[in-house]
């Protein structure tokens, strides 16, 4: 949020309707501190130095749940005396084991700070629920660089979780706002360690290492998919490099894959609505995918081997197309039904999930089993351009899930079956990029002057000869997935 925006939301009518008192105000300081090599951030802990006034707080905040910009993390403080370190009372946390060696101690040095106001407001919610709303408005630095600080949080001080997401609902109704995935201290070592733009995030391998039931193995399917997604909209909002735009549809993709696993019909009614403002999401992206997809893929080697003058109207549109295509992608994500997306996959998370009572082994069986059914009937009949599209989703949906529980079967199965799901995916999407390419010229060709002739022949001939190099390779890729071991059987 803006400043002013901030301001308006502490005058809102959901905070002014669900407030206690008139709040308080102060200026605080604070001073992360980690090793040279940064071993403390990598083992997920994070150690501050807060100075409130003339009080000093040291905090240790361990690693901990997200989802949808609902943070369950372990978090211990202590008030100290002044601004000094004390490790004997970190001996006494979860994390004391870190905290024992001197080397560790002894190697402990501010990295960044912190300095902003906080206005606090102390909230009221259904059922004895209290929250506490705090509106922080200052920056970051790290070094000689700065980040402006302007957010607002509510933590859960007592009470139901579902009465804090009832609250935030209501405040998107009456303010739009995005959900903040990150945390100061994962915002200060971002800014530590950035050297240029930040890479675009691709699918984690998730680890299942220990996990016996379903239901833990779905929620780590699912943050895995929230984490690809959140990591990817900073960089598409901000930076040209279309990697960003590609990982955040495939971390959508990815989700609402997740979200389809449990096979329950009460599951399926809860969730339908999140996964179609996902799927509608999607869609706006993918638009501008596609317009990625034309200029890096069609005209960008078409430009290599074709006179540019003939192709200049051609390239002319695209631009334009594209860049109002980004345009509407990036309102979307900024948006209100996008920032109710991640209150809804919370609230779903959060709340019952039925049909997730089997071990992870049999949950994750029934799942391949399941798509890997659906593969074969797809397979079956490829004669048409929607039998194609029919099978390359079959395959993408089958490689995601395999992805997902590679963690319980041994690597190099699971890796030679992926690797066959996604050779044939990739073949199947050239087939089907062709498809798509082809209404994007009929598009470009729209309006009171069409593209000449010969561009537009030239760009519909270039289309045409790696769609159906595509299709036979897609042909002969079939095989392999049909051939793989089973491996979770």
């Amino acid at each position: 949020m803006e400043p002013a925006e901030l301001e308006r939301t502490s005058r809102s009518r959901v905070v002014s309707n669900a407030r206690i008192g008139r709040g308080r105000s102060e200026l605080l300081h604070t001073v992360y501190y980690d090793t040279p090599d940064g071993l403390l951030w990598s083992n997920g802990v994070a150690l501050r130095l807060r100075r409130a006034g003339n009080r000093w707080m040291q905090t240790l905040k361990g690693a901990g749940e997200e989802i949808g910009g609902l943070h369950q993390r372990v978090e211990i403080e202590w008030p100290v005396v002044a601004d000094t370190l004390d490790f004997d009372v970190l001996l006494d946390t979860p994390f004391a084991k870190l905290f024992r060696r001197p080397k560790v101690r002894n190697s402990l040095s501010p990295v960044f700070e912190t300095e902003f106001r906080r206005r606090s407001i102390d909230i009221d919610l259904p059922g004895g629920t209290r929250a506490l709303l705090c509106l922080d408005s200052g920056e970051v630095r790290a070094g000689g660089t700065t980040e402006a600080i302007s957010e607002a949080e509510v933590e859960l001080v007592r009470g139901e979780t579902s009465a804090l997401l009832d609250f935030a609902g209501e405040l998107l109704g009456e303010r739009v706002f995005r959900m903040g995935m990150w945390s100061k201290a994962e915002r200060g070592h971002a800014l530590v360690s950035s050297a240029g733009n930040p890479a675009a995030v691709r699918a984690a391998r998730i680890d299942l290492e220990g996990i016996s039931n379903s239901g833990e193995a779905f929620s780590r399917i699912v943050r895995s998919a929230a984490v690809q997604v959140h990591g990817n909209v900073d960089g598409f909002l901000e930076h040209a490099d279309p990697e960003y735009l590609h990982q955040l549809r495939v971390g959508l993709r990815r989700l609402r894959v997740a979200l389809s696993l449990p096979r329950d019909e009460s599951w399926e009614s809860a969730s339908r609505s999140l996964r179609d403002r996902i799927r509608v999401l999607s869609r706006t992206l993918g638009e501008a995918r596609n317009w990625d997809v034309f200029a890096g893929e069609v005209l960008k080697p078409m430009a290599t081997h074709c006179d540019a003058k003939m192709l200049a109207g051609l390239r002319s549109r695209t631009g334009l197309r594209r860049s109002a295509a980004l345009a509407s992608a990036r309102a979307a994500l900024v948006g209100r039904e996008t920032t109710q997306i991640w209150l809804d996959l919370a609230r779903l998370l959060t709340g019952p999930r039925p049909g997730l009572n089997a071990s992870a082994r049999q949950f994750a069986a029934a799942s391949l089993n399941l798509r890997y059914r659906r593969l074969f009937k797809a397979a079956e009949n490829i004669d048409s351009p929607e039998a194609m599209h029919r099978l390359r989703i079959c395959a993408k949906k089958l490689r995601y899930i395999s992805e997902f529980f590679a963690g319980l079967y041994p690597r190099h199965k699971v890796k030679r079956f992926i690797s066959s799901l996604g050779a044939l995916q990739e073949e199947l999407g050239a087939v089907n990029d062709a498809a798509t390419c082809r209404k994007l010229v009929a598009q470009a060709d729209a309006g009171a002057k069409p593209l000449g002739a010969e561009a537009r022949g030239v760009a519909l001939g270039w289309i045409a000869a790696g769609g159906a190099l595509a299709e036979v390779r897609a042909r002969g890729a079939i095989k392999a997935p049909m051939d793989a071991d089973p491996y979770w059987k």
